[in-house]
This record gives C-alpha cells, sequence and structure tokens, in this order.
C-alpha cells in the first residue's frame, strides 16, 4: 500500500481549488434514481444517524449531506454527484505522539487481517477479485485515511464490509507488528554468532524516504515551525525513533484512536447512501458506546521573533553541479484553516500567482533571473493542516551566506513590490477565470481528488462544501479586489508582518548516511552483547513463526483464488 505521510509540492501546480483532479467524469451524467435522490430532511433520523445539514452545491448539481450517529457521535458525509464512480473512506484523526511512526505502522498493521477476514493482508485478495476503480490507505501528518471507489453497487458494499471490519476489528498480530513495524533479526536468521540487524516493512520504507533531500527539508521545516503541537512530529516515522516504539503502545494507539467516536465516514457518488449508512450501524456501530477521543491537535503559539535553522540531509543521488545541493527557504505561519476558509483559498490563489506562471513575481525574480534553477521543497501555501504555511524559497544553490542574504532581500523586495503596486488586474481576472472554468471541466477520479483536497476540513470540525464555493468565493475576491490591492494586502499581513517565520538552510553531507549507519551498528552491538541465551532464540523463533505466518497466509489466498 501507498502510504501518503508527506506530501511534496510539485515544481508546477494545478490552480484547481482542489488536489489531483485526475479522473474521467461527465457532470451531466443521470445519477442511480432521480435527480431528487433522497425525500429527507434535516433531522431526520436514518438507521442510527442524525440528518444535519443539507446543503446545495449548484456549480456540480450535487448537494452535501452531513449526518451524525446519535450514540458514538461518529460523523458522516455524501457528496451526490451526478457521478457513477463512487467514492468511500473511513477517516480517523490520529496526532503523533512522538516520531516512532505509531500511525504508519498501525496503518500497515489493520491491513493484515480481521476478525471477518482472519487472511494475512486480504486486500490484496480484493484487488484480484473487485471491480474498484482505486484501493488505498493514507498516513497523513494529522490523519489516516481508508478510502477506495468503484462502479459497482454491489462492489462497493462488498469493500464496505473488509474496509470496516479491517479498521473496527483487526487482529493486531504480534507477528504481523514485528514484519511491518520493525523487528531484530540476525543477518543469519538461525545464527546468533551473526550480527543483529533491524529489519521491517516500515521501517525499510522511511529509511528510504529520509534517503531524499526533499522530505528532509519538509521534515526540517515541520519540526522548527510546529514547537508546540502534534505536527512537530513525523506521522511516518524516524528510523532510529521506530525501533523505540513498543509493541504493546501500538495496540495503545489503536485503542485511543479507532474508536467509532473518533471516526468520520465519506462517501461521493451517485449510489443511494442510506444503505451505506445501514451497513456501518447494523454491523459495525450498533452496541458501541461514546467514547471522548482526545484527538484535538491545539493551535501552534506564535513565535515573537523569526527563527533561523541549519540542517544537513544526504546529497542528491543524481546532482547535476555537485557544488549546488544547498536548499534555501523562510516559510510562515498563517491563518487556521477550517474557521477562516476564505482566506485559505485566497491565500492559495495567491500562491498561484506569484509562483506559478511566466508572469509571476517569483518565477521572474528567482528563476528567470538565474538565481536558483527551481523552488524549494512545499513551496508557495500549504493547506493540508490545521494552520496553513506560506513558504518562498529556492533549490540547488551553492552554500553561501551572501547567496542566502541576497536571495532573502530579492524574496523581501518582490513581496513590497506585490504589496505597493499589486498585480495587474488582467492577471488577476485570467486566474480567477482560469479557476472557473478548471472547475467545470470533467475529470475522472473526481471522488478521491475531492477528498483528499478536503480532508482537512473535514478532519478538524468543518465541512467538505468549502471548497465547492468556487462560484461564491470567486466573486468574493472579486469584490475585495475591486476594493483595492487585496492581495497585496494578504502579503503584507501574512508574510511580511509575519514574526512567526522559519528560514531555513539545508546542505548536504556526503557522510551522514554512513554515519547513521555506523551509528546503528554501534547500537545493536551494544544490544546484542547484552543479550541472554533466551532472547538470542526468542528472536530466532519470531522471526521463524512470522515467516511461517507469512507463507500459510499466501497458500491461503492461492487456494482462496484458484
Amino acid at each position: 500500500m501507498l502510504n501518503i505521510f508527506k506530501r511534496l509540492k510539485p515544481q508546477s501546480k494545478n490552480i484547481s481549488l482542489w488536489n489531483k483532479p485526475h479522473c474521467n467524469f461527465s457532470i451531466k451524467a443521470v445519477p442511480r434514481g432521480s435527480q431528487e435522490p433522497y425525500a429527507i430532511k434535516e433531522q431526520d433520523l436514518i438507521h442510527g444517524f442524525k440528518v444535519l445539514k443539507i446543503e446545495d452545491a449548484p456549480l456540480f448539481s450535487a448537494k452535501v449531506f452531513t449526518l451524525e450517529h446519535e450514540v458514538t457521535k461518529a460523523k458522516y458525509f455524501h457528496l451526490h454527484f451526478p457521478d457513477k464512480n463512487n467514492t468511500f473512506a473511513v477517516i480517523f484523526r490520529t496526532s503523533p505522539l512522538n516520531d516512532k511512526g505509531s500511525a504508519h505502522i498501525l496503518e500497515h498493521l489493520v491491513l493484515c487481517g480481521s476478525q471477518t477476514y482472519p487472511v494475512r493482508d486480504p486486500f490484496m485478495n480484493m484487488l484480484k477479485r473487485s471491480l474498484n476503480t482505486y484501493m488505498n490507505a493514507w498516513t497523513g501528518a494529522d490523519y489516516t485515511c481508508y478510502p477506495f471507489s468503484s462502479q459497482n453497487e454491489k462492489d462497493i458494499q462488498n469493500l464496505m464490509h473488509v474496509y470496516l471490519d479491517t479498521v473496527f476489528r483487526p487482529n493486531l498480530d504480534y507477528l504481523d507488528f514485528l514484519q511491518e513495524g520493525w523487528r531484530y533479526e540476525f543477518a543469519n536468521p538461525e545464527d546468533p554468532s551473526s550480527n543483529l540487524i533491524y529489519k521491517g516493512v516500515v521501517f525499510n520504507e522511511m529509511k528510504g524516504v529520509f534517503q531524499s533531500p526533499d522530505t528532509n527539508f519538509l521534515e526540517g521545516l515541520n519540526k522548527n515551525m510546529f514547537k508546540d503541537n502534534a505536527y512537530h512530529f513525523c506521522a511516518g516515522g524516524i528510523p532510529k525513533d521506530i525501533v523505540s516504539l513498543p509493541y504493546e503502545e501500538l495496540v495503545d494507539f489503536y485503542k485511543k484512536y479507532y474508536h467509532p467516536s473518533n471516526a468520520k465516514f465519506f462517501s461521493y457518488g451517485d449510489m443511494d447512501f442510506r444503505k451505506h449508512l445501514e451497513i456501518i450501524n447494523e454491523k459495525f456501530l450498533k452496541g458501541q458506546n461514546y467514547l471522548e477521543v482526545k484527538s484535538e491537535i491545539p493551535l501552534q503559539n506564535k513565535f515573537s521573533s523569526p527563527v533561523q535553522v541549519e540542517i544537513k540531509s544526504p546529497p542528491e543521488a543524481v546532482a547535476m553541479d555537485p557544488e549546488k545541493q544547498t536548499r534555501f527557504g523562510i516559510s510562515y505561519l498563517c491563518n487556521e484553516v477550517v474557521s477562516d476558509p476564505f482566506t485559505a483559498i485566497s491565500l492559495n490563489i495567491l500562491s498561484y500567482m506569484l509562483f506559478e506562471t511566466p508572469n509571476s513575481p517569483f518565477y521572474k525574480s528567482l528563476l528567470e533571473a538565474g538565481i536558483a534553477p527551481g523552488f524549494c521543497p512545499g513551496y508557495g501555501y500549504e493547506m493540508g493542516m490545521k494552520q496553513g504555511t506560506f513558504t518562498i524559497g529556492v533549490s540547488n544553490i551553492k552554500n553561501d551566506t551572501k547567496t542566502f542574504n541576497h536571495i532573502e532581500k530579492i524574496i523581501n523586495e518582490t513581496l513590497e513590490e506585490v504589496v505597493k503596486t499589486g498585480f495587474d488586474e488582467e492577471f488577476v481576472e485570467s486566474v480567477l477565470h482560469q479557476i472557473e472554468v478548471q472547475s467545470k471541466v470533467p475529470k475522472g477520479d473526481f471522488g478521491i481528488g475531492l477528498l483528499q483536497s478536503t480532508l482537512p476540513f473535514i478532519n478538524h470540525g468543518g465541512s467538505p462544501l468549502e471548497l465547492l464555493r468556487v462560484n461564491e468565493n470567486i466573486n468574493k475576491i472579486r469584490i475585495q479586489v475591486k476594493k483595492g490591492n487585496y492581495f497585496g494586502g494578504l502579503v503584507q499581513k501574512y508574510l511580511l508582518n509575519n514574526p512567526h517565520r522559519v528560514k531555513i538552510v539545508m546542505n548536504p553531507d556526503l557522510d551522514l548516511i554512513a554515519d547513521e549507519d555506523k551509528e546503528e551498528k554501534r547500537f545493536l552491538k551494544a544490544i546484542q552483547d547484552k543479550l541472554t541465551e533466551s532472547q538470542k532464540n526468542k528472536i530466532i523463533e519470531d522471526v521463524s513463526q512470522m515467516l511461517s505466518l507469512t507463507k500459510y497466509s499466501l497458500l491461503i489466498i492461492h487456494r482462496v483464488l484458484n
């Protein structure tokens, strides 16, 4: 399964208000049933869920239903769209408590079988037998999401049973933890005199992830931007910390966050979502009680003065110029996304205008001027967490203080020019018009793309409808632009006059990976020297049982499929 615990921004972005709208669907498709699909109203009770709101999204001929389970208080969001490719997801807010990667490992572990589907990795089975158009699981900075899509109603119901049984009734087997998370193993598995090593799917995955300079840059930004809340930690896990996670702590993490009271359900498409509610209530929520789950992420306290940091990363695998591998950036903590969606959308559009066209100010002052060949990782506005951030910087420059000072001067001068003169009116209008046009263009897997973009709203008590108010938001921006230099005001408030900023320099360290490997081997040698005979035998026995379980599961899956 692909795990998205950090989103790396591409070097150019689509101006659509939602991410990855990369699918095929006709907005004029006739839904299953009538154009008015449900004779229901607010406050109705449907299979244990109370209808809180019914709202229109006129641009998309859609309705947005917000419901709450009466007993557990689990939220349900349904976006009734005229699209035959339906999407479903269950989401948990999983605020990391440290860098051990509990959320990431747990995402892997729950996919290793459940009470009703005890076969290890039932999803590989479903992939071959299902008519799905998408199946995955995502670990984000503050959530874990299990999404899928299909055009077949029976297939949707089958997948719902597997997904929900997986998350609400997982086996959480210790041997699966050793396989998916981390474990001790001898280099020769049956020879305790051979070197002790670390293994594990997530451990190895994150080792690879942190060999990327871009990942290290983004992680360095978050660690220094968010000092006081969960975003300080890496939800995917940092390898040296992953190996300090006990199995019991992971089970406690599951009990804390995977309760129905912390669950949010999302569905999209033209199917009757009342059937979904029936399955969820009858099979999974009935008999459950409400539990107060403390997963809320507090706001980061604002800095009174800027922070400056320097970090190291492995060098690029293939460097165009070995002398130019430094990344430099300035990142600003902006607004609260969910409580102030209009500002978030405005800052997202500001980001596009500053970076993404040949007429954009930073394209001209940094790239076209030859200061750097590209922007830094995570540049522009990021609204994927509770508080938005705005990053300006470059990649592949020399490690030189004068260069950093020069770039910072260019950044400030460029921002000051925007405040002074604003953007050309025709340029602003062309961008706003482009958003309106692209919002109406048919797209495939639209439900998955919409889910990705609205997750911050769903996860933190907002509504996915906020990003569907395209015409309304664009018209409000036009009104603000006519009153004066609206975008210049945003620059002044959230960037130039904002003391909560982090200036970061990241340089390559040719010896970093080798030094980390040496430290890991030294640490493991110290552990191995203290192992008793019974402890050595336990390591060998655990690995043997884990491998036997994997082989048995593969055999069962082979028999089921054939």
